[in-house]
């Protein structure tokens, strides 16, 4: 399979889980900006690993200081529906709905997709703009892409050449 959503040079690993239109609709009911995008991301991948990393660079949108998260890698987007082994988009947001630390910031947003390092990338609902939070410095978080099609069409398989 083609990669649709990614330059052909990121290697993936595609769940072999797929959905339907009207799946992903009854378990993603919010309308957001960029819902559309997301709804066709998710018919083609449920769920992807890059093996090999990926990174997002925040500077393609936005003034990045030098104490900024500018350079974020990207490990997977969560699955929405997985075999019972699998974390998927809602056990992990319904356990992180638990943390106090992010309980507000995490009924607002939807989680899709990690680092290396099990921190988010989330959708805000009301805006569809998307956020990356460190979940051990939650004070940290970051708008990192005006919607989810400018977030899934950066990623990028190697380091940004200054």
């Amino acid at each position: 399979m083609s990669n649709i959503f990614f330059p052909d040079s990121l290697i993936l690993n595609e769940s072999s889980y797929q959905l339907t239109k009207a799946e992903i609709e009854d378990l993603i009911p919010y309308d957001f900006v960029g819902k559309k995008d997301f709804v066709e991301f998710y018919l083609k991948y449920n769920g992807v690993i890059f093996p090999n990393g990926a990174f997002y660079f925040r500077d393609k949108f936005y003034d990045v200081s030098q104490n900024d998260y500018n350079m974020l890698d990207v490990g997977a987007f969560l699955s929405l529906v997985g075999d019972s082994n699998e974390s998927t988009i809602f056990s992990l947001w319904d356990s992180i709905k638990n943390n106090a630390s992010v309980q507000d910031f995490a009924n607002k947003h939807i989680p899709f997709s990690l680092d290396s390092s099990g921190n988010f990338f989330w959708i805000e609902i009301s805006s569809g703009k998307i956020f990356y939070l460190p979940m051990e410095s939650p004070e940290d978080v970051c708008l990192v892409a005006p919607t989810f099609q400018d977030f899934y069409s950066n990623i990028q398989a190697d380091f940004k050449k200054y």
